[in-house]
């Protein structure tokens, strides 16, 4: 499309090339002549005023726009197609607006229905002179302070591009036809985060979130944490999902990375074929994030030889080498053990639930041996009253073992155990001890 009068400036070109410059030469009226060997006479010759009165004329029409140029800022405007169709399939037609900026303008690119509705595509955005091109794909923005898409309706409407440079401005306009189904958007209902806010240390207290919704219509949903700063970090890349109920969980971590403290927006998002976009979001605060970790420093078993029947004494001693306080759990330091027992071996009240068992996060010392009928079945809280290990803190357990077992020589090792993940620490001072019987 050829705007703004371009045979105008066609010709101002072309008056611009005959008379060389701004300054009109009129030497050409002119003639000279000596007299007397020195003095100059400058005669008038016959054609000198009306020559003269036709250049002062084209100088005083045409000056201001030769010496200036053009005054459009905008040019070039066309679009791709006349024409924009869309189906359950995806678009068929993709459409491009391409302008070109004689100089830096703030742009702004409205369609008009034909009622007079206006859809803003673009909306008083600097650009810097050169070449652009707009990518329009039949959707538009209900409300701009949301990531929300809707598929314009079926029918004719009317682009406008608008370029204001300096106060003034210029625009362009064109035709263009959408087809599009009649589909209603997705819809993301009882959106759901509890808790709110999580403490994703590793102490078994509010580390993770557990996040529901349920999706109205098949669509592609993706799940994903935007921070402050509006950087986006995915729980669910883009996946084709079926209308039913979803849950998931969100421990504070992206990959093995765990995120700074702080407040984010969770966001489900689900776009259909044709464009529509639906997002729906829900906040989450990360305080106290940190990582769980414990140290065995020291490990002693003894004596190295033991009656059958006689005790075993351990001694223990962890160090909190993590950024965050640890939670414990019984039975508690110097609670007795035989190895025919294990930890579950005390009962509550009622004779039937155990007392002691392996809750997630929660740390402790443990104890094995190579006939053990099961793994680490001796276990110790890491304080007398379970009270939790700062970061930094030391504790020294003990306890004993009864040693039951009729074998001449038992391996035993220790280790520490993190509720729910297992034995981190490994098999640490592996010591056989001697039984007599």
């Amino acid at each position: 499309m050829r705007i703004a009068s371009q045979e105008k400036e066609d010709r101002l070109a072309m008056l611009s090339g005959q008379m060389g410059n701004c300054t009109p030469s009129i030497t050409n009226g002119f003639s000279y002549s000596e007299k007397d060997g020195s003095q100059l006479r400058l005669q008038h010759t016959q054609a000198f005023w009306p020559r003269l009165i036709t250049l002062i004329a084209i100088v005083l029409l045409v000056y201001p726009l030769v010496a200036c140029g053009s005054d459009n800022v905008l040019e070039d405007v066309h679009a791709s197609a006349a024409q924009l169709t869309l189906n359950e399939n995806g678009k068929l037609g993709p459409l491009s607006l391409s302008y070109d900026l004689a100089r830096d303008a703030h742009i702004s690119i409205a369609f008009f229905d034909q009622g007079g509705q206006r859809y803003v595509l673009r909306d008083n955005e600097p650009r810097t002179a050169g070449k652009y091109t707009a990518q329009f794909d039949g959707t538009y923005s209900p409300d701009p302070a949301k990531p929300d898409r809707r598929v314009l309706p079926s029918g004719q409407y009317r682009y406008v591009l608008t370029a204001t440079a300096a106060g003034q401005s210029q625009e362009s306009q064109g035709d263009l036809s959408i087809q599009a189904p009649q589909t209603l958007p997705p819809s993301i209902d009882k959106l759901v985060a509890v808790p709110e806010v999580i403490s994703p240390n590793g102490d078994a207290v509010d580390d993770q979130t557990k996040i529901s919704y349920t999706l109205t219509q098949d669509s592609t949903v993706s799940v994903f944490v935007e921070n402050a700063a509006g950087n986006k970090y995915f729980l669910q890349p883009a996946t084709a999902r079926k209308a039913a109920a979803y849950g998931l969980e969100w421990n504070g971590k992206i990959g093995n990375d765990l995120m700074p403290d702080g407040t984010y927006n969770l966001h489900v998002q689900a776009q259909d074929n044709i464009g529509n976009v639906t997002d729906q979001s829900h906040r989450v605060t990360l305080q106290n994030g940190g990582k769980s970790e414990l140290q065995i420093t020291k490990v002693e078993f003894s004596p190295i030889a033991v009656p059958l029947g006689g005790d075993l004494h351990v001694t223990i001693k962890v160090k909190n080498t993590g950024t965050t306080t640890i939670q414990t759990f019984g039975p508690p330091p110097g609670t007795a053990y035989t190895t025919n027992m294990t930890y579950n071996n005390w009962l509550e009240d009622d004779g039937a639930t155990p007392r002691y068992y392996e809750r997630p996060g929660l740390w402790r010392v443990a104890v094995s041996w190579n006939v053990a009928g099961s793994p680490y079945p001796v276990r110790w809280g890491l304080t007398p009253d379970m009270s939790p290990l700062a970061p930094g803190q030391e504790s020294t357990i003990t306890g004993t073992i009864k040693l039951l077992p009729r074998t001449p020589e038992v391996r035993f090792w220790a280790s520490v155990e993190q509720g729910g993940v297992g034995f981190p620490g490994g098999e640490v001072a592996q010591t056989v001890i001697r039984i007599g019987y």
